[in-house]
């Protein structure tokens, strides 16, 4: 007998989760907006789905359908849509864009009602069963199975995409790369907790021995051996930085990424990122400077964001004009940061931002904080917080998720981490930069743990992603 993939529970959490995020996207969004050229021609939903209003079309008929074969299965009757004339490639096909042009003559505030009313009705249908029924055999004549196989058959449209994955269907505006890195996550994390643990109780003075010591090259890998190494001093107006300059194999104008190291705006430095910023640099064709930005608690905000705003008019006028910013964590914070005050004060504005697993807001009761929270990193507010941020309400330039307008901000590429209590931010921003009409790349790596850049040599999802960010620079800036 066919037995489901997943519990009830977990089944009515996945349709939760993706139709939620399938929301979020499109709440709000105006009319023209939502009905405009949708970039997935080359997807498996290409040929009839020409638009986010026909995908959520789409999804909403196929939620409704899976909701009425389980209601006709539970009166003990076989749903129309399970008849083996259904079950063709051409059949399903017709189906499916019969519905998409039937929404089309739906207006997209309401076609949008119709998909939240009906997860609404699927979810709570399939959280009624216990798991024992769930398991028990559906009433469908002829179905040799489960009523949660039945589930998942019915929401798999024929030729289709497997049920509970509408994130795929979201090709031009996220991606999912998930190639097993469970595992060596796992395995890291499990080194990290077998580590000796620093007992000082004075915060500040583990902070200063936490900044003394050398990333671990077992972890952190090394520096490209293509790329060109030069350090600087950047004369910046009353202070002096240090930074580290990349070049690829060439001495052409090329343009210039700023590259920012994380460490909760209180650690870290240019030894963390050396694999990053070296093999950004020679991967996508690009100068990058990664930064030594001023630190809480001797420098509390806005220190370290004027110095990435500082920066990014040096580079402009002793590198190249075309300027690109990114960083990891608290840097991708400080880079997003910097392209807020670039807009409100009138500035030229890098071409591309990339941010990686970034924290863009403070104090947040967000799905991946409730369940990832102490998976390599807290969230929670503490000591590195209060000698961070000003008191009182906090600028978005601090906290860019709390930003009202984003419809002047550059392209961004977005990674997330699958196991990340900081993936809602990432996911949240690029939510918001599409919905303000900004071109938006969202890659979340599942199921491997925050920083994972820091860690090349122990995770291959670090390997994977610089890979990623030099292509998609190479090819953005051409």
């Amino acid at each position: 007998m066919r037995t489901p993939t997943t519990s009830a529970a977990v089944a009515a959490q996945l349709i939760r989760a993706d139709r939620q995020r399938l929301l979020n996207l499109v709440v709000g969004l105006p009319e023209e907006r939502l009905r405009a050229p949708y970039g997935v021609a080359d997807g498996p939903l290409g040929h009839f789905c020409d638009s986010l209003h026909d995908l959520v079309a789409h999804i909403a008929m196929w939620d409704e359908i899976t909701l009425a074969v389980l209601r006709e299965d539970a009166a003990g009757r076989r749903h129309w849509s399970l008849e083996a004339a259904w079950e063709t490639a051409e059949a399903g096909s017709a189906l499916n864009i019969g519905g998409v042009e039937a929404g089309r003559h739906v207006s997209s505030a309401l076609l949008v009602e119709r998909l939240a009313t009906v997860v609404d009705a699927l979810v709570a249908e399939i959280t009624a069963y216990d798991e024992a029924a769930w398991q028990g055999q559906a009433a469908a004549e002829d179905f040799d199975g489960s009523v949660g196989a039945l589930a998942e058959y019915a929401a798999s449209p024929p030729g289709g995409l497997p049920y509970g994955h509408v994130a795929k269907h979201l090709g031009a505006i996220e991606e999912v790369v998930d190639p097993r890195f469970g595992p060596e996550t796992d395995a890291l994390l499990a080194r990290f907790a077998a580590a000796p643990q620093d007992d000082e109780t004075d915060q500040y003075k583990a902070l200063l021995r936490d900044r003394e010591e050398l990333p671990d090259p077992e972890l952190a890998g090394v520096t490209h051996p293509a790329a060109r190494v030069t350090d600087l001093q950047l004369e910046l107006p009353g202070r002096t930085l240090q930074a580290r300059l990349y070049r690829p194999e060439t001495d052409e104008p090329r343009p210039v990424l700023l590259w920012l190291h994380g460490g909760e705006f209180i650690g870290g430095d240019l030894r963390d990122i050396e694999y990053a910023a070296s093999g950004i640099a020679v991967r996508g064709d690009v100068v990058v400077v990664s930064l030594s930005y001023r630190l809480a608690p001797e420098n509390p905000y806005p220190a370290g964001l004027e110095d990435v705003v500082d920066t990014l008019t040096w580079l402009r006028e002793n590198v190249d004009e075309r300027t690109l910013v990114g960083g990891q964590s608290a840097g991708a914070a400080l880079a997003a940061g910097a392209c807020l005050r670039a807009a409100a004060l009138g500035l030229p504005m890098p071409e591309r931002q990339v941010l990686c697993y970034p924290s863009l807001d403070f104090d947040q009761d967000t799905e991946s904080a409730r369940l990832f929270d102490g998976v390599f990193l807290s969230t929670k507010p503490g000591w590195a917080d209060e000698v961070y941020f000003p008191p009182g309400e906090l600028p978005a330039t601090a906290v860019p998720l709390r930003a009202d307008d984003l419809s002047r901000q550059p392209p961004a590429l977005i990674l997330a981490a699958g196991r990340d209590p900081l993936r809602d931010d990432a996911r949240g921003y690029a939510t918001r930069l599409a919905q303000a009409g900004v071109p938006v790349r969202l890659v979340e790596y599942a199921d491997t743990m925050h920083a994972f850049l820091n860690f090349p040599a122990a995770l291959s999802a670090g390997r994977r992603a610089v890979e990623l960010i030099g292509d998609d620079l190479r090819a953005a800036v051409r």
